[in-house]
């Protein structure tokens, strides 16, 4: 969908998830939803305010957090107000139980919205609950700027149960002529699933993703935000490191399983999204890891196929002309599809000077089939250059010519190298060409030597 923004803030917030490689349940089968998505004027926080591990609560006992709510500005009234209460080790004689608690804001009792429960799946002596009780808050931001919540375990029975902290969301709405007020498009997405990644589960089992759904014209997103919340991220008892790894807007597909191109393209060209690791702290006071950063940048602005075209020329070793063209018409083609390019007249003229570069420029009217493999080879470099790509990857670019006409090639290709500053990656079973090349990679039964 369009939208006039000055701004958008996407802000998430997970309730309980850890992408995890060591430590808390099994292993992405409880997807977190997305409970709210709109736009406002306005802004997006969260916060934990004191919030401490509780240790355990026994019958009539309470938990209490206070939370610092004051915003800058005037006129701000709360669109959404969330409360997370976030448990653990809830029990009755070491047998698993769900908590029964009271919530108290500001001395009034709410209403459960929502609880998300999960357990580790194993059948074991310490396998006991744990997830979020999820409340409607009724925060008035013009009355208060301190927000009071407490938790008492209302249980007779005599259960028991941990609270790890209390999270606040909070969305508000401001007039949209005040000067501190933005254009925001924000998602809430809840749930609990715990993660492990022992007994056989996998780091890549234990994995959780989410989704936004929408449109978004990207062209008019200022920033974007991503807020995420994770009880017990990065901390076991005993104190040990948990460590894990958070993934924004990750290529799933087939650049997945090249680790090497992938991140070339990232430092050429910044594609790709983001992978950041251990960015949950956690220990035995503060359970909660919230990590909240900018992903303005991995947004998926650029797709796999805009990518080759703009930035990415291709040599191959059979050349690939479109025999119906004429030398000229093969070099300008790719510039079509280049929709931010230049007028026919503009490519053409460039396509004439790339012909000039490779020194063919008195082959231009002749067609594929009039040219000799060299030739050739040096028409398909030149199409190769017609988007001004930053990086070019050869494919074997002297396999199909004699040893004279290779050298040619590769001397060119150091020529765009070395004078024009283009990237090149270039695939050759031919040691000797290796041998004139910067740098060189040997690969032997698909193993790095």
């Amino acid at each position: 969908m369009k939208m006039r923004l000055r701004s958008i803030f996407s802000g998430l917030v997970l309730a309980l998830v850890i992408v995890s490689t060591a430590g808390g349940s099994y292993a992405g089968d409880k997807p977190l939803n997305t409970v709210a998505h709109e736009e406002i004027c306005g802004d997006v926080f969260f916060t934990l305010g004191d919030s401490k591990y509780s240790g355990r609560i026994n019958y009539n006992e309470t938990y209490t957090v206070k939370f610092d709510v004051r915003v800058p500005g005037s006129g701000k009234e709360v669109k959404f107000a969330r409360l997370y209460v976030y448990w653990v080790w809830s029990q009755k004689e070491n047998a698993g139980v769900y908590p029964t608690m009271e919530v108290l804001a500001e001395e009034e009792v709410l209403c459960s919205d929502a609880t998300y429960t999960d357990t580790k799946g194993f059948v074991g002596k310490y396998d006991y609950f744990s997830g979020v009780n999820v409340y409607n808050g009724n925060l008035n931001l013009t009355k208060t700027n301190h927000y009071s919540v407490t938790v008492k375990n209302v249980d007779a029975n005599g259960s028991t149960f941990c609270v790890q902290g209390i999270g606040l969301l909070v969305i508000y709405e401001c007039q949209e002529q005040a000067p501190d007020c933005q254009h925001v498009e924000y998602w809430v997405t809840e749930g609990c699933d715990m993660i492990y990644a022992e007994y056989g589960i996998t780091p890549e089992m234990a994995t959780n993703k989410i989704y936004f759904d929408g449109e978004l014209d990207l062209k008019k997103v200022k920033s974007a935000n991503l807020i995420t919340v994770v009880p017990s991220g990065g901390y076991v008892s005993g104190g040990e490191t948990v460590h894990n790894k958070l993934y924004f807007n990750e290529e799933s597909g087939w650049l997945s399983n090249l680790p090497f191109l992938k991140q070339l393209l990232r430092l050429l060209f910044g594609y790709g999204g983001g992978v950041w690791s251990d960015v949950y702290i956690a220990n035995d006071v503060v359970q909660i890891g919230v990590d909240q950063r900018d992903v303005t940048d991995y947004r998926n602005k650029k797709s796999l196929v805009v990518l080759r075209r703009k930035f990415v020329g291709f040599v191959f070793q059979t050349f690939n002309l479109i025999p119906a063209m004429n030398a000229v018409e093969n070099v300008e083609y790719p510039m079509y599809f280049n929709k931010e390019g230049k007028s026919k007249s503009e490519r053409r003229e460039n396509a004439r000077k790339l012909l000039e570069m490779v020194g063919l420029e008195k082959r231009a009217n002749h067609l594929p089939s009039e040219l000799s493999g060299g030739e050739q080879q040096r028409i398909a470099i030149a199409r190769a250059l017609a988007n001004d790509p930053k990086l070019i990857l050869a494919d074997e670019p002297t396999g199909n010519l004699d040893s004279r006409t290779g050298k040619s090639i590769l001397d060119l290709l150091k020529r765009l190298n070395e004078e024009e500053g283009k990237n090149i990656i270039m695939v050759t079973h031919d040691l000797e060409s290796a041998k004139k090349l910067s740098k060189v990679i040997k690969i032997l039964d698909g193993r790095v030597q």
